[in-house]
């Protein structure tokens, strides 16, 4: 009996120290993830000001430049959205939901600076949209409707600039779907019929 009491201790005391190392090591993660994107924003905005108060013209060298700090910040979005789909895989709601809500934010500023690029706008509601999901399957249906509702803005609005992209017409009705079934599971049903 005191052997078997023994090892549990131990058991218990090695999965502790684990799960203290795994919540450190995501804290430094999510540290780390919000300085790089702070260091990236910030050289972006110096070189920006820099470029446009030395020139009013910028090389191709100069635009390569940017390029390659677009695809970051293209590359950080998707990252983070990539993220959440991994986490809601895992079972790791809370992580999920913060993957998705820093995806939307990057997107958000991405479909900011470039209106003209649908691709943005079209990330933006997808991240939305999955985090309109993840919502619901964690009960939150008011909070999830928010989401839906957000991505539905975002769909129409792609799908009256790009009417000859049946792909924003899909994403549209998708997400009214999506939508319909989270006011069905409130019991809001003349909505849902909707």
């Amino acid at each position: 009996l005191l052997a078997g009491v023994a090892v549990s201790t131990w058991q218990a005391m090695r999965a502790t120290a684990a799960e203290k190392k795994a919540l450190a090591e995501g804290e430094k993660e999510k540290t780390a993830s919000r300085q790089a994107r702070q260091y990236l924003n910030k050289l972006t905005d110096e070189t920006v000001e820099r470029l446009m108060a030395r020139q009013s013209r910028i090389t191709e060298q100069d635009r390569a430049f940017l390029r390659q700090v677009l695809a970051l910040h293209q590359e950080f979005a998707g990252a983070q959205y990539r993220v959440g789909l991994i986490r809601r895989k895992l079972g790791e709601s809370r992580e999920a939901e913060e993957a998705y809500r820093a995806a939307i934010d990057l997107q958000q500023q991405l479909a900011n600076d470039f209106p003209d690029r649908p691709d943005y706008r079209q990330n933006l509601a997808k991240s939305h949209t999955s985090l309109g999901n993840l919502l619901g399957d964690m009960s939150r249906h008011q909070e999830a409707e928010g989401a839906y509702r957000a991505a539905i803005d975002i769909q129409r609005k792609l799908a009256d600039d790009f009417p000859d992209r049946p792909d924003h017409r899909r994403d549209l009705a998708a997400v009214h779907s999506n939508l319909g079934v989270s006011l069905t599971t409130t019991n809001q049903l003349r909505q849902a019929e909707e």
